[in-house]
């Protein structure tokens, strides 16, 4: 093969590999426990949505629309054992937006029937989390343009 022909399919296989991935300039949310990306399509416009992936290293929003018993609690102790919460915790120590919709938290579910003081536990886990920077939010069209600069940046507040 000459270097012409070699050079040639280069450039076609990154011209390929450009085109499947839609490179954009828009910052990165990533989706946790969701298999309906279309429910998330009117951030499109502000945002590339992708699904998380063990491989992801940063994004500047994560949404999460669920969350567990032992995820809400692993989480408010600060503690991993998925490489879900690990990212999770990466992105809360990296100052990155973390929301997780209402609908989603499990523990809720259980209001009218739960023991009190355990409703009441994770009723304080979640409240742990929301001093660690995390947003509980009642729908997506909370992640708006008025709140995109504010993205990334999350006030420490010191005791």
């Amino acid at each position: 093969m000459n270097h012409d022909n070699i050079v040639n399919l280069i450039v076609e296989e990154i011209y390929k590999k450009l085109n499947n991935n839609e490179v954009t300039n828009k910052a990165k949310a990533v989706l946790l426990w969701e298999d309906n990306k279309a429910k998330f399509d009117m951030l499109n416009n502000e945002f590339d949505i992708l699904h998380f992936d063990k491989d992801l290293r940063d994004c500047e929003i994560l949404i999460l629309s669920k969350l567990c018993m032992r995820g809400l609690c692993n989480l408010a102790l600060g503690n991993s054992t998925s490489d879900e919460e690990r990212f999770i915790l990466k992105m809360l120590m990296k100052g990155k937006k973390v929301y997780i919709l209402d609908e989603g938290i499990e523990y809720k579910r259980y209001k009218e029937t739960a023991p009190k003081a355990l409703y009441n536990k994770y009723l304080a886990y979640e409240e742990e989390l929301k001093k660690f920077g995390v947003e509980i939010i009642k729908d997506i069209s909370f992640i708006t343009s008025q709140n995109k600069d504010t993205v990334g940046k999350v006030e420490i507040k010191k005791d």
